[in-house]
């Protein structure tokens, strides 16, 4: 029974074990993704900077995998993880309401830039309010920096929550597992004690009982 439980906790603790390695490859992926989120921020507002000075920038195709990427952070799904190849990846919803919070933050942030540059692109920059209007899409992506910068904060957090939540429940399993045996020998130990106990005693009789047949045979 004692080598059944062992045996049993140990492949509980390395099936465990397994299961939060792999969850975290996958949440390396998530932060890496949220990670490019921030460059990909900084990417768009350049293109749109060199597209309004009329050089050629593709800010149309670096703003849909801003847009789909999040998508794929907040309700899960597959998300680009090198435009170049166009490899894709599958990744999970949002773990916590937090975190999909700080995504919703994100995305309205997003929106409202892309509102605001394409009308920028539009008014050209000869227009009398480009200069204002440059300044305040300059504050507006700070603040999505900082909000995407936020959202890959409390993806690397709850990955390192996952580790320490995986050493205190091994730990409380060893320490079950070990309170159970303890409890299991020392039951173990009690019966031994009987049963010895009872030989003792049966030997005793059986003792008595052949010296009264030999007296009796006498």
């Amino acid at each position: 029974a004692l080598t059944t439980v062992f045996i049993f906790t140990l492949f509980v603790i390395l099936l465990y074990t397994i299961v939060t390695i792999q969850n975290q490859k996958l949440d390396g992926v998530t932060v890496d993704l949220a990670g490019r989120q921030r460059m990909l921020i900084q990417q768009h507002m350049k293109e749109v900077l060199l597209t309004l000075q009329g050089i050629s920038a593709d800010y149309l195709f670096t703003r849909n995998i801003l847009n789909q990427t999040l998508d794929a952070l907040m309700f899960g799904g597959q998300a680009i993880m090198n435009p170049g190849s166009g490899d894709m990846v599958t990744l999970p919803p949002a773990p916590t309401q937090e975190i999909l919070q700080e995504l919703g933050h994100q995305k309205t942030l997003l929106a409202e830039f892309t509102q605001r540059a394409d009308t920028f692109l539009e008014s050209g920059s000869e227009h009398p309010g480009n200069a204002l209007e440059l300044k305040r899409l300059l504050a507006l992506n700070t603040r999505l920096k900082e909000v995407a910068n936020n959202a890959v904060k409390l993806f690397s957090r709850h990955s390192q929550d996952k580790i320490s939540e995986m050493i205190i429940w091994e730990s409380l399993i060893g320490l079950l597992a070990g309170f159970f045996g303890i409890l299991m020998t020392r039951q173990v130990r009690l019966a031994n004690r009987e049963l010895e106990h009872e030989i003792q005693e049966r030997s005793r009789i059986e003792t008595a009982l052949r010296y009264r047949i030999e007296i009796e045979n006498l």
